[in-house]
Parts: structure tokens; C-alpha cells; sequence
């Protein structure tokens, strides 16, 4: 699974990363959720590293919606044979109509690489998160190799705190994010 995502990640710049995230980063994720866990939306859920483990901890009669833009992943997400999982093949972006039907989620978690966005779309993209969360719900940003996205979300949510994770390929930022 590791090779495959590094040989399509290898042909979309938009991945944003040359490897999957290290179980790490995966574990503080996790960690980061908060309990109990209903519904999840997954931005970038690459080949499913972090989806299977979102799966292991939500609830039976939970939710999660997985936005992926690439047509490989998607294919590997899809094989993950969960009926409480829907997997969208779209950007962020085209994937609005999916987004503005959302609302009351948990936690929306995210390892797009907003760098390579626009202010505009990253703008968009918070606004997006924050209207679909619930009144206590997380935005959790990962796998992130800049801080763009910290003053954007400390201007719109209450509590925005940034970790470092250096066990994964490359050491990486998780920006937690609280209403």
C-alpha cells in the first residue's frame, strides 16, 4: 500500500506529500478527535491510512464522508468495504454541494496542502469546515509543512493550538482547531 501511494503521489502534485502518514501522526490524530465520534469529513484521505483508523474509532451508526480529487486513491478508498464511509471523488472545492448538505460534524480533518491553494480557496475551505462542524466540534489540519494556515484559523475559531510530529516522512505540523 506504502509503494502505491508513493507512485501516485509521485504523478499529482496535489497529493502534497511523497509518503503516507506515519502511524505517528496517525495516532495523534487520533488522539486530537475528541469522544464520542459521529460523524467525520476527510479532506485528502490519500489511500486510506488515516480513513481505517477514523473507521476503528466512530461510532456503529456513525458517518464519515471522505472527499478524495484523486482517481487512484479513490479506487483504494473505495475497497474499504465500510457502510458507514461514502467516498466523494472531487476537489475540496467541487465538492461544495457534499459540504453545504453536512452539518453537526464532530471533527473535520484535513491533509490537503494548503500551500499549494490559493488564499481565497484556503479561505473558503475554513469557512466551509467551521459552518459544517457542530458547536463543539474540531478541525484538524495534518501533515503540513508550513504554518499558512495557523492565522487564518485563529481568526475564526476560539482555540487553535500547532504540534510537531517528527516521526513521519517528512516531520510535519498538526494544527488542532476548536470551536
Amino acid at each position: 500500500m506504502a509503494i502505491k501511494f508513493i507512485k501516485t503521489a509521485i504523478n499529482d502534485f496535489r497529493v502534497g506529500a511523497i509518503a503516507r502518514s506515519s502511524r505517528y501522526v496517525i495516532r495523534r490524530v487520533l488522539g486530537f478527535l475528541g469522544h464520542p465520534v459521529n460523524s467525520v469529513l476527510e479532506y485528502g484521505p490519500g489511500d486510506g491510512a488515516l480513513t481505517r483508523a477514523l473507521l476503528d474509532v466512530l461510532s456503529p451508526e456513525g458517518r464519515l464522508i471522505a472527499i478524495e480529487p484523486n482517481e487512484d486513491f479513490v479506487r483504494m478508498l473505495r475497497e474499504i468495504h465500510d457502510p458507514r464511509m461514502d467516498v466523494v471523488y472531487a476537489t475540496a472545492q467541487e465538492a461544495e454541494s457534499v459540504i453545504k448538505a453536512t452539518s453537526n460534524v464532530d471533527v473535520v480533518v484535513s491533509s490537503m496542502p494548503f500551500s499549494l491553494l490559493s488564499r481565497e480557496e484556503r479561505s473558503r475551505f475554513v469557512e466551509d469546515a467551521y459552518r459544517a462542524l457542530s458547536s463543539r466540534g474540531r478541525l484538524i489540519v495534518f501533515h503540513q509543512y508550513t504554518t499558512v494556515m495557523v492565522s487564518l484559523l485563529k481568526k475564526h475559531f476560539a482555540k487553535t493550538r500547532v504540534y510537531f510530529e517528527f516521526r513521519n516522512i517528512f516531520p510535519c505540523l498538526i494544527i488542532v482547531a476548536e470551536k
